[in-house]
C-alpha cells in the first residue's frame, strides 16, 4: 500500500521537495498554521491553493502569483491580487486554463477590468442555514451549559419565518428533526465548521492504519464527489491516500496510505426532478414559446467509476468494485451519488422535444454564459437536461427541459437570477455567441438556441398556477391507507442524501418507519429502521405501495389485496 509512516510532514517532503505546498479549506488548524508560518519564514517557497486564501490572510512578502483561469468577479480578482505585493512590487500571471472565459480574456485582456463585483446573496428561508445560525446562537449564549436557561429566546429583529422557533427548540432541547444531523461532531463550534452560507454536509476524513485512527480534516459532500469517492486516490497535504469507504449517513470518509497515483471521477449526467406541484412552484412565466419556471427541485449527482493513472499508464475502473480490482477496495453499487433538495429555474421550449436537438450542449453553453453574466462561483451552480414526469399546465409528461439549479442544500436561489429579464436576455445573447464560436456542434441545436434568444426578447407574462394536475395525495382517506415506498425499492434520506433500500414498513410508537439499509452498508450488516418521513422519493427509481396501519399489510393499490 505504499508509504508506511503516519508522519504527514515526511510525506510532504517526499512528494513536493519541501518547497511548494498544498493548501485548501478543511485542513486541521495545526496544519493550516504550519503551512502559513512556513511560507512566512521562508521554509516553503510557495503554496498551491484553492480560493481558501482569498480572505483574511496576511502574507506581506509574496512577490509572484499565478491565477489559473479567469476569475468570475472583480471581487474575487481583487481579493487574490491583494495577497501579493503588500510591501514591494510583484508579478501576477493569469494562466489560460482552456475555458471559454479564459479564452475570451486572452483575446481581449481589457475584459479583466470589466468584471462585475460579486453580489452578496443569502437565502434566509433555507432551514439548514437557519439551524446553523441557531447553533451559533446557542454556542454564544451557552444554552447547553446553563443550570437554569431562559424560558424563551426573544428578539426585536424581524427574522425570517421559522428561525425563532428553531432557537426555542434548541434552547429547550426539543427535536428539530433531520436538521439535528448538522450538529458538529464533538465540541466543535458551528462558527468554525460552517462558512457563512455553505450548508453542505461536512465529512470527516479519517486515516485508519495499523490500529491507529487519525483525522485528516474535513470535506463537503461536493468535494467528496470530486475527490474522495469510493476507490479514489485522495491527496492530502502532499500525500496520497486510497478511499476505502464513504459512510454517508455517518459523514465519514475512511482512507489508507497508498502509492502516489491519480484518479479522476467518471461523472454521469445529473438526474433532475422539478416539483411542479402548487407547493413546489415559486414562479411561472411565459416569454412567447418559452416557459420559465422557478421551483423546488431534487438533483441527483453521480459518479459511476474513475480513471486511474499510474505513471504513463491509465485505466478505466467502473463501479461496482470487487476486491480484485486495481484499487483494492470494494463498492457494491453501480453509482455513488448525492441527492440535493434545492431550487432551480426550468426552461421549456417546443424545440427541445426534437430528438436531434442536443440539450446537453445547450445546457453547457447556457451555464457558461450565465456565469459570465452573473458573478457567482461555478461550484455554487449547475445545469442539466431532464424530462417532465407529470402533466402541468401546457407542459406534458415526457417533455424535455433544461434546468439551471443551485448546488447548495436547501438552495441560495442563485439560479433565480435567471428570472430577471435583463439577465435572461444577456445570458442567451452570450450563449449564442459562445455557440457560434464552436460550443454547439450542429445546425439543428444552434437553431433551437436562436429560438430561445428570440423568445427572451419578448415581454414576460406571469402564468396562473393550477392545482388540477398535482400529484396524488400521500394517503387515501376512503381506504385509510398510507402511500409508502414499496419494499424492495429505494428512496433517499432527506438530510444526508444517502440512498436507502426499503425492506419492510411498520408502525412504531413514534410513527411510520422503514426497515432497510443505506447504499454503503454491506450485505451482512443487520438492517436498521428509520422514520418514513426521513426518506424521500428517488426520481426514476422509487416505486410505491399502500400501507394499511390496522393490519400492517402492504397493498399494491388503495383497494387491492395484500401483496
Amino acid at each position: 500500500m505504499g508509504a508506511t509512516s503516519l508522519d504527514p510532514e515526511g510525506a510532504i517532503e517526499q512528494h513536493s521537495g519541501g518547497s511548494v505546498r498544498a493548501f485548501r479549506a478543511g485542513f486541521e488548524n495545526q496544519l493550516r498554521r504550519d503551512l502559513l508560518s512556513g511560507l512566512r519564514d521562508g521554509q516553503n517557497s510557495g503554496l498551491v491553493t484553492t480560493s481558501a486564501l482569498e480572505l483574511g490572510i496576511d502574507l506581506p512578502d509574496l512577490s509572484v502569483g499565478f491565477i489559473i483561469g479567469c476569475p468570475r468577479s472583480a471581487t474575487s480578482l481583487y481579493q487574490r491580487l491583494g495577497r501579493f505585493g503588500r510591501h514591494a512590487p510583484c508579478d501576477i500571471f493569469i494562466i489560460n486554463d482552456g475555458s471559454p472565459a479564459a479564452d475570451q480574456l486572452t483575446s481581449d485582456p481589457d475584459r479583466l477590468l470589466q468584471l462585475p463585483l460579486q453580489s452578496s446573496t443569502l437565502y434566509l428561508d433555507n432551514p439548514r442555514i437557519q439551524y446553523i445560525h441557531t447553533l451559533c446562537q446557542a454556542r454564544e449564549d451557552g444554552w447547553s451549559e446553563m443550570d437554569s436557561p431562559p424560558e424563551s429566546f426573544n428578539s426585536d429583529v424581524d427574522f425570517p419565518s421559522g428561525f425563532l422557533e428553531l432557537c426555542r427548540k434548541e434552547l429547550h432541547g426539543e427535536s428539530v428533526g433531520d436538521l439535528r444531523g448538522l450538529r458538529p461532531a464533538g465540541d466543535e463550534a458551528a462558527h468554525l465548521v460552517y462558512p457563512l452560507r455553505d450548508c453542505d454536509l461536512q465529512f470527516v476524513v479519517k486515516l485508519s492504519y495499523r490500529g491507529l485512527v487519525e483525522k485528516l480534516g474535513t470535506l463537503t459532500f461536493g468535494q467528496v464527489l470530486r475527490d474522495a469517492y469510493p476507490g479514489a486516490v485522495y491527496w492530502h497535504a502532499g500525500r496520497a491516500y486510497r478511499v476505502v469507504t464513504v459512510q454517508v449517513n455517518r459523514h465519514v470518509v475512511m482512507v489508507q496510505p497508498c502509492s502516489g497515483f491519480f484518479t479522476k471521477p467518471k461523472v454521469i449526467p445529473s438526474v433532475l426532478q422539478p416539483d411542479l406541484s402548487s407547493d413546489g412552484l415559486l414562479s411561472w412565466s411565459g416569454l412567447d414559446d418559452l416557459s420559465l419556471i422557478e421551483c423546488q427541485l431534487q438533483a441527483r449527482e453521480c459518479v459511476a467509476g474513475f480513471q486511474e493513472r499510474r505513471g504513463s499508464n491509465s485505466q478505466a475502473i467502473d463501479y461496482p468494485l470487487q476486491r480484485d480490482n486495481p484499487s483494492g477496495t470494494e463498492y457494491v453499487y453501480p453509482r455513488f451519488c448525492r441527492h440535493i433538495e434545492t431550487t432551480g429555474v426550468v426552461l421549456r421550449h417546443a424545440s427541445f422535444n426534437n430528438p436531434q436537438v442536443r440539450l446537453s450542449e445547450i445546457a453547457d453553453t447556457l451555464l457558461e454564459a450565465f456565469l459570465q453574466t452573473v458573478p457567482i462561483e461555478r461550484q455554487d451552480i449547475s445545469v442539466g437536461p431532464g424530462t417532465v414526469r407529470i402533466n402541468r399546465n401546457e407542459i406534458a409528461r415526457g417533455d424535455r427541459f433544461i434546468s439551471v439549479y443551485d448546488r447548495t442544500y436547501g438552495s441560495l436561489r442563485l439560479s433565480g437570477f435567471m428570472r430577471d429579464e435583463r439577465t435572461l436576455r444577456n445570458t442567451f445573447d452570450r450563449a449564442l455567441l459562445l455557440a457560434q464560436s464552436g460550443l454547439v456542434s450542429d445546425r439543428v441545436t444552434l437553431d433551437s438556441l436562436e429560438s430561445l434568444c428570440q423568445c427572451a426578447k419578448s415581454q414576460a407574462v406571469n402564468l396562473a398556477i393550477s392545482d388540477a394536475n398535482d400529484s396524488p395525495p400521500a394517503s387515501d382517506a376512503l381506504a385509510g391507507r398510507v402511500r409508502v415506498i414499496r419494499p424492495g425499492s429505494r428512496g433517499v434520506h432527506r438530510e444526508h442524501g444517502a440512498a436507502f433500500e426499503v425492506i419492510s414498513v411498520f408502525y412504531a410508537p413514534d410513527g411510520l418507519r422503514y426497515r432497510g439499509k443505506f447504499d454503503h452498508q454491506r450485505a451482512e450488516e443487520v438492517p436498521g429502521s428509520i422514520p418514513a418521513s426521513s426518506i424521500l422519493e428517488l426520481p426514476g427509481e422509487s416505486e410505491f405501495s399502500w400501507f394499511d396501519p390496522p393490519s400492517g399489510e402492504v397493498f399494491a393499490n388503495a383497494s387491492d389485496r395484500a401483496e
